[in-house]
C-alpha cells in the first residue's frame, strides 16, 4: 500500500517524502541498540506487537512500553534535526 500510494505522488511530493523517509531512517540509526531494535520490528516488518514481543523474548507490555519510549527519543531527535513537514 505504501509502494501505490507513494508511486501516485507528485515528483515534488515524492522527493520530500523520500527525504523524510531518509530523515526519519538516519535519525532511528543514532538511537540505543532497544530502541532501533523495537522501531524496525514495529514500522519496517510485518510483525504485530505479540510477534515482536516473542522475537525479542520479553513481554508484549514491554515491547509497548519500549516503543512508547523509543517514539519519544525519535521525535526528539528529528526535532532537533530540523523536523519533518
Amino acid at each position: 500500500a505504501r509502494h501505490l500510494a507513494h508511486a501516485q505522488l507528485s515528483e515534488g511530493a515524492r522527493e520530500d517524502n523520500d527525504k523524510q523517509i531518509a530523515l526519519v531512517r538516519e535519525a532511528i540509526e543514532t538511537l540505543g541498540e532497544r530502541d532501533k531494535a523495537v522501531l524496525t520490528l514495529a514500522y519496517f516488518t510485518p510483525l504485530s506487537t505479540a510477534q515482536i514481543a516473542l522475537t525479542l523474548r520479553v513481554p508484549e507490555g514491554t515491547v509497548k512500553s519500549r516503543l512508547s519510549r523509543a517514539r519519544s527519543a525519535l521525535a526528539q531527535k528529528i526535532q532537533s534535526q530540523g523536523g519533518v513537514s
